[in-house]
């Protein structure tokens, strides 16, 4: 449970997150939009807490905060080049057209997150400590949530 716990965490937030904006695209009217906008928010909250822990276990101890770093360039980039980008093609296109790149584009990079960076077996002491605070924080977050 331990080493699955991210690595399912993981991609079940990516596969809220990708159904939400796939409903998003198709539904008809402001209230469906705002409830499927809320489910996509869950998932994405989700995604980033799990996130943070695979980027700092995946890479070595010294180069944590690298990791974590570079991670975090992702929503930068997406501000500033994700959001003009998908605005200059809603303006001929429409929104639901971007959304559903957003989808397709997203669903392939979940893949290949899946792929790239499942399970891993614990290796030294700190690995093993990692996973098992990993676990007790997946456990906590399926209680809780």
């Amino acid at each position: 449970m331990a080493r699955s716990c991210p690595t399912s965490a993981r991609s079940t937030s990516l596969a809220v997150l990708g159904a939400a904006t796939l409903l998003t695209a198709l539904s008809s009217g402001y209230g469906a939009v705002a409830a499927t906008r809320l489910l996509a928010a869950a998932g994405h909250g989700l995604f980033w807490s799990v996130l943070m822990v695979s980027a700092a276990s995946i890479a070595p101890e010294v180069r944590s905060g690298r990791a974590i770093s570079i991670v975090l360039a992702g929503p930068i980039l997406a501000n500033v080049v994700g959001l003009p980008l998908g605005t200059a093609l809603a303006t001929p296109l429409g929104w639901r057209p971007v959304v559903a790149v957003v989808v397709i584009a997203g669903a392939l990079l979940g893949a290949v997150t899946t792929i790239e960076f499942g399970p891993h077996p614990a290796g030294p002491t700190r690995r093993r400590r990692d996973a098992q605070a990993r676990d007790h924080a997946c456990r906590l977050a399926t209680i809780v949530g």
